[in-house]
C-alpha cells in the first residue's frame, strides 16, 4: 500500500494545463470541471428531494394508521 493516496486523473490533467498551457486553455479547463461539478450537484439534490418526500410520505401514512 502507498503512503499516498492514489491522485485523480483529473489531479493529472489540471496540473498539466497548469504547467504547459495557457491562461485560457486552464480557465476552459476549470470551467469545465465547474460545469460536471454543478451537474452533479444538481444531481444529487434532486434526489435528496426524492428521498425527503418519499420519508415525509411514509411518516404520513405512519400517522394515519388507527
Amino acid at each position: 500500500m502507498s503512503a499516498y493516496p492514489e491522485i485523480p486523473d483529473v489531479a493529472h490533467e489540471f496540473a498539466t494545463r497548469l504547467q504547459f498551457g495557457t491562461t485560457f486553455e486552464v480557465m476552459e479547463f476549470l470551467a469545465g470541471q465547474q460545469i460536471k461539478l454543478s451537474q452533479r450537484m444538481a444531481e444529487e439534490h434532486v434526489e435528496m428531494e426524492m428521498i425527503h418526500r418519499v420519508l415525509a410520505g411514509t411518516a404520513e401514512r405512519e400517522d394515519d394508521a388507527p
